[in-house]
């Protein structure tokens, strides 16, 4: 089988995050040279470290976290673990050792309960790939992510909605990010391949 790219294309049309104060920087593509006045073309490209399809160290929100650098490249491709997160009820797969990712689903409106939550952070991946927006009863908006730094764990986020649909348990997954060091994420590449 053939890979399905999960990413977000960046291009103009790509989705920053604002708040009433606050913005993420823009993401801008501009002309630095061309091939006719310099013999070959360089762009130059303005981002932020969580723009378009990324992943969030855990310096991304405690302070003291973890930055990029200390993700292993083996969290980041192979076979995952797979959670679906539905109005009525949360699928879960079985969760032995072994991959280093787990693929969490959110159904709209869909939300864990605190202790759903707890139970599936004190399982041993690394790496959570989220589609969809997380929801924790009782909590805000950012708890989830807030809670996943303070455990460690890097979180891929900001997928390509139509393609990650396609998803399901088994398969492969690769979330490739810069190779940043000191940061808080980085944009990535992020694929899957069905079993």
């Amino acid at each position: 089988m053939s890979w399905l790219d999960l990413t977000r294309p960046m291009d103009r049309d790509l989705p920053i995050y604002r708040e009433a104060v606050y913005a993420d920087p823009a993401f801008e593509v501009t002309p630095w040279c061309d091939v006719t006045e310099q013999g070959y073309c360089v762009t130059q490209l303005c981002m932020g470290t969580q723009t378009g399809t990324h992943i969030d160290a855990p310096r991304h929100f405690i302070p003291s976290g973890k930055t990029l650098e200390h993700v292993e490249l083996d969290w980041l491709v192979g076979p995952y673990h797979w959670v679906e997160v539905g109005l009525h009820d949360v699928s879960v797969e079985y969760r032995a050792a072994g991959p280093h990712m787990l693929f969490i689903r959110f159904r709209p409106q869909a939300r864990l309960s605190f202790e759903q939550f707890h139970a599936l952070l004190a399982g041993p991946e690394p790496v959570w790939v989220l589609d969809g927006a997380p929801g924790i009863v009782g909590q805000d908006m950012f708890y989830f992510h807030r809670t996943l730094a303070a455990h460690g764990k890097f979180l891929v986020e900001d997928l390509q909605p139509d393609a990650a649909a396609k998803v399901g348990p088994g398969g492969e997954l690769i979330a490739w990010p810069l190779r940043l060091v000191g940061t808080s994420g980085s944009p990535c590449r992020v694929a899957w391949r069905p079993a």
